[in-house]
């Protein structure tokens, strides 16, 4: 239908863009690891851009793994769930992203601290792992508690992976760029969290809740092989 090809070509077109940043950025990065003789303030110039251009494509597809459920969460709850202690189902249906939600609340809360304790790599990297946990978990979950229970570990891992990336930002860029590199983070962020959730409706038709659950495990767990590379 035409709705659904301009979907797709919305998608495409958010898609290139954060693979244009990341292009700018890889010439950036080998010019930092092997200077060329030009001028200090020149390569200074450059470099001061590299950490936003590096975390944008992170944040992205972490977003984008994140959201390719959102939009049926409450169809799947409704779907396996039961009677849950008395409740009505439509605050039942609610719960797994009121849980998500109120999670990732708690655990920016949390990762504030432990940024500023620790640095930003512990906590990015444990958002990733218990996001991709919990998303894995989702896969698996045959009732409504362990449902829920699944997705509030996104909402630790979510919340985390959110902080520790802004604080990533804020710690390498320097003052005159930090309000470009809160930008492109931003950026990134919510074009992911768009095209995520525009593809997991369109693949939950073709192929099933369960599926885009597993997709976006494995998408997460290559965003941290990104940030180790």
């Amino acid at each position: 239908t035409l709705f659904s090809s301009g979907t797709v070509g919305l998608i495409v077109v958010l898609v290139a863009i954060e693979v244009a940043v990341f292009l700018r950025a890889r010439p950036l990065l080998q010019e930092n690891k092997s200077p060329k003789k030009t001028s200090r303030a020149s390569a200074n110039s450059r470099s001061q851009l590299l950490p936003a251009l590096l975390i944008r494509p992170a944040i992205f597809l972490f977003l984008f793994a994140i959201d390719l459920s959102m939009s049926f969460l409450p169809l799947h709850m409704e779907k396996i769930a039961g009677s849950l202690y008395g409740l009505s189902m439509d605050l039942v249906i609610g719960l797994p992203i009121s849980a998500e939600f109120l999670c990732v609340g708690i655990a920016i809360l949390g990762s504030g601290v432990w940024v500023d304790r620790r640095g930003w790599q512990e906590p990015f990297y444990c958002g990733l792992l218990l996001a991709a946990l919990g998303s894995l978990y989702s896969w698996f979950a045959a009732d409504a508690l362990h449902f829920i229970a699944s997705r509030a570990l996104v909402g630790f891992g979510y919340g985390l992976t959110q902080l520790a990336s802004l604080s990533f930002v804020i710690i390498h860029c320097s003052e005159d760029n930090r309000a470009v590199g809160v930008g492109h983070l931003t950026a990134g962020l919510y074009s992911g969290s768009i095209c995520g959730a525009a593809t997991g409706a369109m693949l939950a038709e073709r192929f099933g809740y369960g599926l885009v659950f597993l997709v976006g495990a494995v998408i997460v767990l290559s965003v941290i092989v990104y940030g180790l590379l």
